[in-house]
């Protein structure tokens, strides 16, 4: 794999200014858009002109991935939830907001939410938790959580397990319904199995759930920890990256696999390894891919190397094209890289444990040997331990 050493500088007034006035909507531009993490109840503040900067006061302190909802109309944070409780944008429980409530105080929990097609601010809550997938409904108008922890996975009366990881996009030609997408979790056998339900106007269609096998088939991950990792859709739509920490009898090895994604049918297939404990790679967790979906960001967080790494999609050997974009190898599993998310200005952010800032991408759709690739860094406030980025309800 390739290598390239660059500098990290900080964000400037002139720099910021022209990225964000320039490469987001009008409509964003009129309110402060706030990303809030899991642990800690800290952010980041992305306002309408001028720098992204640090806040705090986000109501949060569990290490959930916290997901917000947002007004498609006006950018405005409607509610957010870290799985459990569900606030509003003033950090307020919302009435009827603790969700979630059957499962134990330290299971993880991963949650998604998305404008409900059709039927103006209401939202749904996605959430996996105890290995089940259930949904909620925000009604963001009332400030109350209409219906909640309705579960999903029920499959054809055949209830099955998944992973805590979850992703969606809009379904082809349809921009207000959506796919959103599951991994089963198997205790038993090994399995490939992922699971689409699509959403509509009427809802979850349950009844039509798209299975579909691809990529390697892995069993009970818990002995090592394959609840770590994440899954993305590219912005186009037509790929979908899945990281495993995953060890026991039945699955071998820490790796990362790229699967090709149907937005008309929600059909998942061609899973390949990008990624394994023998490359350079060896603890892959978060992802995301480049705006234009020509590349694949993977945080490596192992201690040792503690890198984080672009893979060329287009390349016919892609799985060599790994250029090292950040290495910064401490030994200590306190300061190593964890999350990673699309902003509002198309510049990645990647979290850092126990870090007082959060790292960016500036231009990730450039080759990271170009000269006009940059690394910079948004200063956070020493507040908590920073775990997890959001999931907004702008899809892929």
């Amino acid at each position: 794999m390739q290598s390239i050493r660059i500098s990290h500088v900080h964000l400037t007034i002139a720099y910021i200014l022209v990225f964000v006035i320039g490469c987001v909507c009008v409509v964003e531009a009129q309110s402060n858009l706030r990303w809030y993490f899991g642990g800690g109840g800290n952010g980041i503040v992305f306002p309408p002109s001028g720098v992204p900067a640090s806040i705090n006061g986000g109501a949060s302190g569990s290490s959930n991935c916290c997901a917000i909802a947002i007004n498609p109309n006006n950018s405005n944070v409607v509610a957010y939830t870290d799985g459990k409780v569900v606030y509003d944008s003033n950090h307020r429980i919302l009435a009827n907001g603790d969700i979630n409530a059957t499962t134990s105080g330290g299971e993880r929990i991963y949650s998604i939410i998305i404008p409900y097609p059709k039927k103006q601010d209401f939202y749904l809550i996605i959430s996996v938790a105890g290995q089940n997938l259930y949904w909620s409904e925000i009604d963001g108008q009332r400030g109350r959580v209409t219906s909640k922890d309705n579960l999903i996975n029920d499959l054809r009366s055949t209830p099955v397990n998944v992973h805590p990881k979850l992703t969606f996009t809009n379904v082809k030609d349809k921009p207000s319904e959506y796919w959103i997408v599951a991994k089963e979790w198997s205790t038993s056998s090994p399995t490939n199995r992922f699971f689409s339900w699509r959403v509509n106007e009427k809802g979850i269609d349950l009844a039509n759930v798209v299975i579909s096998s691809s990529g390697k088939a892995i069993g009970d991950p818990t002995s090592s920890g394959a609840l770590r990792g994440s899954m993305r859709i590219s912005p186009k739509g037509d790929k979908l990256a899945i990281s495993y920490w995953a060890g026991g009898s039945t699955a071998t090895g820490f790796f990362t696999e790229l699967h090709d994604f149907d937005k008309e049918t929600g059909e998942i297939k061609n899973g390949r390894i990008l990624t394994d404990f023998a490359s350079s790679v060896t603890n892959p967790n978060g992802l995301e891919f480049s705006p234009n979906s020509r590349f694949l960001y993977i945080t490596d967080n192992h201690p040792i190397t503690n890198e984080i790494y672009q893979f060329d999609l287009n390349s016919p050997s892609m799985v060599t094209t790994g250029i090292r974009v950040i290495s910064t190898a401490t030994g200590s599993d306190d300061v190593i890289y964890k999350d990673i998310a699309r902003g509002p200005t198309e510049s990645l952010y990647i979290l850092v444990k126990s870090s007082p800032e959060v790292i960016v991408i500036d231009k990730p759709d450039l080759i990271a040997t170009d000269a006009s690739f940059t690394i910079s860094s948004i200063p956070l406030a020493p507040t908590g331990n920073k775990n997890c980025l959001l999931s907004t309800t702008n899809p892929p």
